[in-house]
Formats: C-alpha cells, structure tokens, sequence
C-alpha cells in the first residue's frame, strides 16, 4: 500500500510533519528494459539497462548498456555528457527559503494555500494504484505537450527499489490539479516529472489556480522534503541553450524558487553488442536534435 501523508491546507496550522525513512534511502540503482527504433536499419532494440545516480556504481548485474546519471564528473572509458540542472540546499530555515524565492511567487504561494481550496498529498512508498493515477494524468499532461509519455518500466523499476515519491494536489472533490514524481537517495531529492493540464482548462481564472496550485505543491514538497532530512531539492535540468522558447520558460519558472546552477555528467557504457547499437543510435539521435 502507499504510505500517504496529506497536507490539509490551512495556513493558520500547516501540517509539516516529516515522513519517516526519507533521507536513509539506499543510493538509486535499477534495472529495466528499454526499446529505441533503429530506422536506419529498420528494427527496434529492447535492451536490459542497468542505471544509477548520483555516485558511480560499479556495474553488477549483466546488462547491455549501463548508465550513471547526474554525477558530479565524467568517468574515464566510459562516453561522457555534460548536464545541468537547478538546486536548492533545504538545510537552511524554512523563512530563508521562502525569502529566496521572488516576491511574485512567494504571493502566489500563500495566495494558493490560503484561498484555493486545495489539498496535497506526498505519496512516499507509492503503491501499483498510485503509480496508475500518476502515469494516467502525466500521459495526458503530454499529449497536450506533444512530448513523449512516462516510460512506465523505468518508473516502475524506481518504485520498486524504493526510490521514487509521488506528490498531488487536489481540489476538494478529489480531482488532481497537479503531480509531481521525484527520485530519492540518502541526501537529494530529484523532480523526474512534474504535470498540471492547465492548457485543456478554457476559463482562464482556472488555469491560473492550476498555475499557482502548482507553485504550491513544488513549495510543500521542498518542506517535506527538508523536514525528512533530505539536503537537496534537485528542480530537474536546467537549458543552457538559448533558441528554445519553452525551456527558457521554464527555466524562468525554477528561477523563482531560488537555488544555483550547477554542472554535472551522465555517463554510458556498453555491455553487450545490442548495447553499442543502442548508444550509437542514441548519438545520432542526440546529434539531430542539436543540429
């Protein structure tokens, strides 16, 4: 079953109590599959990856392409890619952090917990039914992005070595108005997803409610986050390009909750021969997409 832990909103008395077991969660490191078309030659591969984060792990079980994500430097004999993204130390006081957020979103947070009539929720062990809801409304969420759904095996396989935590915020009949996923180890918390369909609501009051419940739900979970023992809210990347309208939008986004840029690498190595086809695809890909 999912541990679930809600946050009825009344501001007067906010409910802020950590969840137990956070901040001693084991380093992440998974295993799933994974299938990317080849059109060049015509075929799809569905290839077994074996992935960790944060602190290289050396590989263990047999697999055909292994992965370390957001480390803090590249690795000799392995392909390197350099990454950024947006952190926020939370071992500081709770009025520090609000304060470093800009004067407009800390209105808009308040502004959302005192009159919105919303509530949130922080799934830590989310269960197969938690998993469900969330995959369900970040698919939509997509589709109205016109970006790729959730991989479902890698979030699966995240929730099964206990590294995954679900966030929702709700009206009051229950409907979610936002959802963020998170990867979590012992000392950082990383947003992996975050979802609110404010684009299909038409009445524009509406989508600005969204807007701020939104804002609200990154605010509680930074607390909750902070209060459990977890030293890092990680805001999930951060473009470093400047052509792309919409990432630039959401950098400005993550800017308002403060925090600092830092570098980091991913890392990749083949383990088999399906595994070198499998990366030289994914340059090339990579390679397109930067041209």
């Amino acid at each position: 079953m999912s541990t679930v832990v809600y946050f009825v909103r009344d501001m007067s008395c906010p409910d802020h109590s950590p969840v137990a077991g956070l901040a001693q969660r084991s380093v992440a490191h998974i295993v799933y599959f994974r299938t990317r078309p080849l059109p060049v030659l015509r075929i799809s591969l569905r290839i077994r990856v074996g992935e960790f984060y944060f602190s290289f792990m050396p590989p263990g079980e047999e697999c055909d392409v292994y992965a370390g994500l957001c480390l803090n430097e590249a690795r000799s004999g392995w392909s390197s890619h350099q990454r950024s993204t947006r952190i926020i130390e939370l071992d500081q006081p709770e009025n520090a952090l609000l304060h470093a957020c800009s004067k407009s979103n800390r209105y808009k947070i308040e502004r959302a917990g005192r009159r919105d009539n919303v509530q949130t929720a922080f799934l830590s062990s989310p269960d197969e039914r938690g998993l469900l809801e969330f995959a369900q409304y970040y698919d939509s969420f997509a589709a109205s992005k016109d970006i790729p759904p959730l991989r479902r095996d890698q979030f699966t396989a995240l929730a099964r070595a206990g590294n995954l935590v679900i966030s929702t915020a709700r009206t009051e009949d229950g409907s979610v108005l936002a959802a963020h996923a998170y990867l979590v180890d012992q000392s950082r918390a990383r947003l992996t997803h975050s979802a609110s369909v404010f684009r299909l609501e038409a009445d524009s009051a509406e989508r600005n409610r969204i807007g701020r419940t939104n804002r609200l739900l990154h605010w509680d979970d930074m607390i909750r986050l902070r209060g459990s023992g977890v030293k890092t809210y990680d805001l999930g990347g951060w473009y470093t390009g400047h052509r792309d309208q919409a990432q630039l939008r959401i950098n400005s986004f993550k800017e308002e909750f403060g925090g600092r840029v830092v570098h980091e690498w991913d890392i990749f190595r083949a383990g088999s021969t399906r595994g070198s086809l499998y990366l030289r695809g994914r340059n090339l890909a990579a390679a397109a997409d930067v041209a």
